[in-house]
Order: C-alpha cells, then structure tokens, then sequence
C-alpha cells in the first residue's frame, strides 16, 4: 500500500506534488497595552490643533482590540489667514469654533503582521491595524460634538515591549458647521507582550 502512494506521487508533476509550507506566526502574544501620543489636526482654514493625548487599549487576541479609551489636550495654532483677511482686505471672517479636548473609544483589528530584516543583522516586528469607533469632541462654541473615525495604525516592536506606532484617522464631526478631517499621530506605547510557544507552523497546499 505506501509503496503504490509512492509511486503515485513518483508519477504526479512537481506542480501536482503537495507542498509543505512553514509560516513564521508571531513571537509574541498582545496583551494591556498604555500609550502616549502627538497628533496633529488640521480642523480648519483658520486654525490647526497639535492633541497630546493617552490611550489604552485591551487585547482579546493577536487580532482584535479594545481601544478603550483614548484623551487628548488640544492646542489651537493659527495659520494667519483671519489676521491676514482683516489687515489687508479689511474683511472679518465668521469666527472658527476651538477644539480644546477629545475623547474617543474605538475597536481594533490587526490582521497584517510584518517580519523585517534591519541592517542584515536583526529582525524586527511589526504588524497593521484597522480603527473604528467613534467620540466627542469639546469645542470652545459648541460644546460637546460627537464625531465617528476609522482610519489605520502602523507598529514597530521595540525592545522590552516598547511600541512605535504611525497612527492615522479620519475624523467626521456631526454638525455641519464643523468639517471632516485626517488626523495624523505618533504614539509611543508600552504593552506588556507574552512570549509566544511557537514561531512556525506547518501547513501542506
């Protein structure tokens, strides 16, 4: 009997031939993860808004996430353009509202995990995640807005579970008068990695 499975697979092409594939998984398991991070907001025409801000998030799996909760100090940083249209058109432009703080909640889903090689001599991991969720904003005139985001979040793995992620969101605020816009960030984040069994598994096409 494994003599004539021998010879069926001595008679198969090498593209009929199954093959045994070993795929690198993660060295690492997520688990609580604390952050801290710098975005910057260009709200409007008239001002941009640089956020420092904290984030926790919880990990169920190497997949899914719960972001929740994640604050930000909003600063307002003027881009001329209201100084600008009264000194020299003498035009008062209607005034834009001030973001002064942000709160949001949000569900994460990596399902991209990245290998590198740095320099030749050392691997590096990192991974891809997607956001939605949603938050308020408080404004200066308008108080409390609420606004829903997706966007997605690039991680580099550092030492000692240190994290460096590329954080980028699109903001949309309901209420009109406020108008949907990219955030950008950096967050340094610490989480506390548990050591994966394995780092291969075997899988036969």
């Amino acid at each position: 009997m494994q003599g004539a499975c021998y010879s069926d697979e001595l008679s198969l092409s090498d593209e009929e031939k199954p093959k045994i594939v070993a795929i690198t998984v993660r060295p690492y398991v997520l688990n609580k993860e604390l952050g801290v991070y710098f975005s910057y907001l260009p709200l409007d025409h008239f001002n941009h808004f640089q956020i420092f801000g904290l984030n926790y998030q919880n990990y169920f799996n190497d997949y899914l996430a719960w972001e929740i909760f994640n604050v930000g100090q909003s600063q307002a940083i003027s881009t001329g353009l209201e100084e600008r249209l009264v000194t020299e058109f003498g035009a008062l432009p209607e005034t834009s509202d001030t973001l002064e703080s942000i709160y949001s909640t949000n569900l994460v889903y990596t399902p991209i995990y990245m290998k590198h090689v740095y320099r030749r001599t050392q691997i590096k991991y990192g991974d891809l995640s997607f956001i939605l969720g949603g938050g308020q904003g408080h404004f200066k005139k308008n108080s409390q807005v609420n606004f829903f985001q997706f966007g997605f979040s690039s991680r580099f793995i550092g030492q000692e579970g240190f994290n460096l992620k590329l954080d980028t969101r699109y903001m949309v605020f309901l209420q009109s008068s406020i108008q949907p816009n990219l955030s950008v960030g950096l967050v340094l984040s610490y989480n506390f990695i548990k050591k994966s069994e394995t780092e291969l598994q075997f899988k036969e096409e």
